[in-house]
């Protein structure tokens, strides 16, 4: 995984450097950080954030002893809310689900709830997310997490959140996740975010792919206090992960493009 490594130095590399840049930003005066990497885990108390994120799947021909089979993208728009009951408690909703290709269609909206239980320059909270099943056989599906987000420094931070995914079909399924994602601010306003993780479906570990992203964002804001944040991002959501016969192999066959934006109100 020498590729692996070499991210891995890279962004290392990047928070020691970008650290000057943004040692000297301060706390808004509501308690929500203009810096991206400074944020706490949980909106700040009376914070309501409106979230909405467009992102475009492509996806390899396959190819057949008979030709190659051309497979349409997925275009989909997710739109919600999220609000800070106080500090430590942030709940949350995608209420706008779309499907805009190949075919328009309302997909699954969502409910979740964050606990932070530990401040600090390491925190850990408790979430947990419904996804109801609106579309046609679509499942129930309960998320329980454990979001933990540590400060590396003034310009960086590290998220991971072991996940574990109850889908409730005619059987129910256990899917786990550990994501792992970096951010570190070049300046005050700009920002880069990549992300590398273990998917594992059904709890099966022969199966485990490991998604790759990265993109860059930038913050809006006044004085201190963030007013927006966008995010363009790039990934590969089975970056790596064993063939059929076992073997280690990188793929980008399914690739993802994506940008997201958050409005901050009421601070």
């Amino acid at each position: 995984m020498r590729l692996v490594s070499n991210i891995v130095t890279t962004l290392a590399a990047l928070a020691v450097v970008a650290t000057p840049l943004v040692a000297s930003a301060e706390t808004g005066p509501d308690g929500l950080p203009l810096v991206f990497s400074q944020r706490p885990l949980t909106l700040s108390e009376g914070t309501l954030a409106i979230d909405a994120e467009l992102s475009y799947t492509g996806f390899a021909s396959i190819e057949t002893p008979v030709g190659s089979i051309d497979i349409d993208p997925i275009i989909q728009l997710r739109a919600g809310a999220s609000y800070g009951i106080n500090e430590d408690l942030e709940v949350g909703a995608v209420v706008l689900p779309l499907v805009l290709s190949p075919e328009t269609d309302y997909g699954n909206p969502a409910l979740y709830g964050v606990y932070r239980f530990q401040k600090g320059s390491f925190q850990i909270g408790a979430g947990l997310a419904a996804i109801i099943p609106v579309q046609d056989g679509s499942d129930f599906v309960l998320q329980a997490g454990l979001p933990m987000r540590l400060a590396i420094n003034d310009a960086s931070r590290i998220d991971f959140t072991p996940t574990f995914q109850f889908v409730f079909g005619d059987s129910t399924i256990t899917n786990f996740a550990l994501p792992i994602d970096f951010s570190v601010n070049f300046n005050r306003p700009f920002f880069l975010v990549a992300g590398l993780g273990i998917n594992a479906p059904d709890l099966d570990f022969d199966l485990v792919t490991i998604p790759l992203s990265v993109g860059v964002g930038y913050t809006l804001g006044t004085g201190d206090t963030p007013l927006a944040d966008i995010i363009a991002e790039f990934e590969l959501p089975a970056f790596a992960g064993k063939d059929a016969a076992g073997d280690f192999q990188f793929s980008a066959d399914v690739y993802q493009f994506g940008i997201a934006g958050r409005i901050y109100l009421g601070m």
